[in-house]
């Protein structure tokens, strides 16, 4: 571990004075151990992520539907309420990379092919899809609710 060399009159001084003319203290007075440290309790801090906002305002289908998504340039697509997964196109096939439901929820990759792959999400009694087709290097991307 390295260590720092005391500091001089001179520079104690002069960091005192920086602090005076920055309005948090004089050179009398003593700066508190967790000045500019915010109190998480306290007003302005965020909340910790539960997960509900996580998805954001994705479109989640009726039952026995199916929504169209729009191509995602990272190849993340949000299911529904039911969690997220990556799928990308790789040598002119597509390829399943990091499949992440929430809580509640379970996958299983039910095809997965070169041009065509479907995730089925189950949580909650419903099963959410998650079916994309390349089509001459074209992606369609839907999320389609089952109907029980």
């Amino acid at each position: 571990m390295r260590r720092l060399a005391p500091l001089t009159l001179a520079a104690a001084s002069a960091a005192a004075l920086s602090l005076a003319a920055c309005g948090q203290a004089t050179p009398d007075e003593t700066i508190p151990p967790d000045a500019g440290v915010q109190d998480p309790t306290e007003g302005g801090a965020p909340e910790p992520d539960q997960g509900e906002d996580l998805l954001g305002d994705v479109p989640t289908p009726e039952p026995g539907q199916c929504v169209d998504l729009p191509e995602a340039s990272d190849g993340r697509y949000l299911v529904g309420d039911a969690g997220s997964a990556v799928v990308t196109v790789e040598g002119g096939r597509l390829v399943v990379g990091e499949v992440a439901p929430l809580e509640g929820w379970t996958y299983e990759v039910t095809e997965a092919e070169a041009d065509e792959v479907e995730i089925e999400f189950r949580g909650d009694g419903r099963e959410l899809d998650l079916e994309i087709e390349l089509d001459d290097m074209v992606l369609q991307v839907q999320v389609c609710e089952d109907d029980d």
